[in-house]
């Protein structure tokens, strides 16, 4: 069972503002529900390669829940718009991979970076395509992001997960189509961009 959680997140972004931190914040409500899971922040200055994989990441001995909120490419993720990086292929923490899994809203990161958790017996749950946020549909678009990470919150294996999240994404895309075509596209697209990787028929709590 997982029992530790570790949120990468910052706040003003280039393009999204605080988009990442209310979905870590959000994040956090959920995790809240859960109190033995303990938890760990890593945001804004503290996301950068020194002090993820020198300080932050020998502290934990135990698989965990990795949860990252950001931009992203195939191989990692990047704050100020894909122009920072501060995971890159990989995460230098074989005891909190091990048996762990990544949770990401980050676009893209599941071509190849979803992919190489295998070889390190971690789990993945994130898009495999780049994904548009309309910000004036905050709400709408953390819900979807978070949805997946609410259902395994509440014991489910990663597959049904990730069909729960489709789920969700096609209530709010039914509930937008008539209202804005481009929205519901988005949503649409993403929900057509989740992917898993890992041990998807286990239940991570």
């Amino acid at each position: 069972m997982i029992q530790n959680a570790i949120l990468f997140f910052y706040k003003n972004d280039d393009k999204l503002g605080n988009y990442f931190l209310n979905c870590a914040s959000h994040a956090k409500y959920l995790l809240n529900m859960k109190d033995t899971i303990k938890q760990t922040y890593v945001k804004n200055e503290n996301c950068n390669f020194p002090y993820i994989d020198q300080v932050e990441l020998p502290k934990h001995n135990e698989k965990s829940l990795l949860l990252i909120y950001s931009h992203g490419d195939a191989n990692g993720f990047y704050k100020d718009d894909c122009t920072t990086p501060f995971i890159d292929k990989t995460i230098n923490c074989e005891t909190c991979l091990n048996g762990g899994l990544v949770y990401t809203n980050a676009c893209s990161t599941g071509i190849e970076f979803g992919k190489s958790l295998l070889s390190q017996n971690a789990s993945y749950f994130g898009y495999e395509q780049d994904i548009d946020v309309w910000l004036d549909y905050e709400k709408i678009f953390i819900e979807c992001d978070n949805w997946g990470l609410y259902r395994l919150l509440q014991g489910d294996t990663l597959e049904k997960a990730k069909e729960e999240a489709k789920e969700k994404f096609n209530q709010k895309i039914d509930e937008l189509y008539a209202k804005n075509l481009l929205v519901a596209g988005a949503l649409e697209n993403a929900k057509e961009s989740i992917v898993i990787y890992g041990e998807v028929s286990n239940s991570f709590l």
